[in-house]
């Protein structure tokens, strides 16, 4: 009888102790981009490290094509069709992305995106595209 008391104990503080609540998967931060010849807008943008990031990028235009290096991300985004960078940043600092497609001779004056990733407890300061009013993209990681 002591064996099986022994035994229920020992399952039922195993039990507990080795339970975690299940949550849900973190929606991730969703940024919306436009893109035309020469500009990206925003231009600036400030994410969270650790916290999923969606880019939902749209051209009216040409084809672009946007370059984060540093993150290891990359796409291309056609005219008409929205292009999705989904990623997870997994370092804190500025990184800028370039347009790595050619769609005109002013080529070199395209603006960037620049992404400033922080730590957990920077605050988010990203105002939506409508009050940006200018054509930089900077995106910041946390």
């Amino acid at each position: 009888m002591k064996f099986k008391w022994t035994l229920l104990t020992s399952f039922t503080l195993m039990s507990a102790l080795s339970f975690r609540p299940i949550h849900a998967g973190t929606e991730p931060h969703r940024i919306e981009i436009s893109a035309k010849r020469f500009e990206f807008s925003p231009s600036e943008i400030t994410v969270k490290k650790g916290e999923p990031v969606e880019l939902v990028i749209q051209s009216s235009d040409v084809t672009h094509g946007l370059q984060f290096a540093d993150l290891d991300q990359k796409v291309q985004i056609n005219k008409g069709t929205p292009a999705t960078l989904s990623f997870t940043p997994d370092k804190a600092g500025d990184f800028t992305g370039q347009c790595f497609i050619f769609c005109g001779t002013a080529r070199s004056a395209c603006s960037a995106v620049s992404i400033t990733v922080g730590t957990i407890s920077t605050p988010m300061a990203t105002p939506p595209a409508s009050a940006l009013n200018r054509p930089v993209v900077t995106t910041t990681v946390a």
